[in-house]
């Protein structure tokens, strides 16, 4: 049997999502983690990080943690632990393993754990997969803000907001967990198939955690700045969603314009660099070819993203020629539909 799951990308919603109730917009991208799992005497799970014959401590301690962990709530989940031999494929950094942020940890546990339960044929709903998958991350005391999971597991572009996570952190982690509702957890498929997403890469990797350090470290310092940035991030992205169910392009345009606006604030008020020289002559470049554009993701680096309607090939040859001149290379990726049915 073979599977895969997609990457993802922020568009809208960046720092606001790690609290609870907050709205983004994150998509899948076609770049993914590829599982083939057989049937087999032995367990034998394997990566490029590592080999796994059995759950032993040192197992969750290593590389291959995330693919141990993975298969510990697979195991419990689905009430059994048969062997099968496991190979997991990456594709979401470049040859070197440098990352692009399409979210590679996230995606590793939700491919392992529903490769795991299909090989069994213990069914699940992508909520289900979700909540185990967040389960997983909890265990291993690794939280995302949780996007990274759902992008992978819903695919196309989906409107996101996170659960109460002092909740789920006052809760027994055990699998049963998963047949609660979850306080201010929201996921929604949004209509794409009229854009079109144009993706470069700066060239250089960021680290998301510490800056979402120094921004949660910023928020208890300065609560009334803090609150006004949650405010407007929050009636931002809500109206970039209502345009994109409309598909109204200009107000699209218009509140990814104003999001850009309040990550630079965000900077001046944290010192952190969010958008670099390279990022902000990356959407310069998009802006000048009438497609809406911004960072993804905690920005320092990674990548950004261009938005329009119908993009004629010209264009983006002429974005890449100018993108390449400033050291941004256009990445040969765009927004997937989960092509695993659940």
């Amino acid at each position: 049997m073979k599977l895969k799951f997609p990457g993802k990308l922020y568009i809208m919603g960046e720092y606001a999502v790690v609290i609870p109730g907050h709205p983004s917009v994150v998509a899948a991208i076609n770049r993914y983690i590829h599982v083939t799992i057989n049937p087999a005497k032995n367990l034998k799970v394997e990566s490029s990080f590592g080999t796994i014959h059995e759950l032993q401590d040192e197992t969750f301690k290593g590389p291959m943690r995330y693919v141990a962990y993975a298969l510990q709530t697979a195991f419990e989940y689905a009430g059994k632990e048969d062997s099968f031999t496991m190979l997991v494929e990456s594709e979401l950094d470049d040859v070197s393993n440098k990352k692009y942020g399409f979210g590679s940890s996230g995606v590793v546990i939700v491919s392992v754990i529903a490769s795991v339960l299909s090989h069994y044929e213990v069914s699940y709903t992508q909520e289900e997969l979700f909540k185990l998958s967040v389960l997983t991350q909890a265990r291993m005391n690794e939280l995302s803000s949780g996007g990274d999971l759902a992008a992978s597991i819903y695919g196309g572009v989906i409107s996101y907001s996170r659960y109460d996570k002092d909740w789920l952190m006052k809760q027994e982690l055990a699998v049963d967990l998963i047949k609660l509702d979850w306080p201010m957890l929201d996921i929604q498929k949004l209509p794409w198939n009229d854009f079109e997403m144009v993706v470069g890469w700066t060239q250089s990797e960021n680290k998301t955690n510490p800056y979402v350090s120094t921004f949660l470290e910023w928020g208890r310092n300065n609560p009334v700045k803090y609150t006004k940035f949650l405010e407007n991030a929050q009636n931002i992205t809500h109206g970039f969603i209502e345009g994109v169910k409309k598909t109204n392009r200009d107000s699209m345009a218009d509140f990814m314009s104003q999001y850009r606006y309040l990550l630079n604030q965000l900077a001046l008020d944290t010192g952190l660099n969010i958008e670099t020289k390279t990022l902000e002559k990356l959407v310069a470049i998009a802006n000048k070819y009438d497609l809406m554009a911004k960072l993804s993701g905690s920005g320092g680096g990674d990548c950004g993203i261009a938005i329009g309607q119908k993009i004629k090939n010209e264009i983006i040859e002429k974005i890449d020629i100018e993108w390449q001149k400033n050291g941004i290379l256009l990445l040969d990726v765009e927004v997937t539909n989960n092509e695993y049915s659940f």
